[in-house]
């Protein structure tokens, strides 16, 4: 399968992996997308100091080998994007009903903040 590859310090590559079996206790997930968030962008040019080569794209969506219904490249976007949003004003910010707000960043996260 081909992945995006962090080499080393603003290196990346688009690179052939090979995979082991699923061990005891795994599953093994047919990625249908994935976006790259700005957690791949800070281990990529060592913002958040990383072990490396380091695969990227932890936003994923696929299925477990069974049912290929899903949309795909709307379901990569709620596995980082709308839970950090929605996480960091009910959660971080404990953000009450009714109140009055800032978002500084309409991207993926900013917008599920709103």
């Amino acid at each position: 399968m081909k992945a995006v590859v962090a080499l080393g310090l603003n290196r990346i590559s688009v690179e052939e992996v090979t995979l082991d079996p699923p061990k005891a206790g795994e599953v093994l997930v047919k990625m249908g997308a994935t976006g790259v968030c700005h957690s791949d962008l800070s281990a990529v040019n060592g913002t958040l100091p990383m072990a490396l080569p380091l695969l990227l794209g932890h936003e994923g969506a696929g299925v477990v080998q069974i049912d290929e219904s899903i949309p795909f490249t709307a379901a990569a976007l709620v596995g980082s994007g709308v839970m950090t949003g929605v996480g960091a004003v009910t959660g971080t910010a404990r953000v009450e009903p009714g109140s009055t707000v800032a978002v500084f960043g309409c991207g993926g996260v900013g917008l599920s903040a709103i």
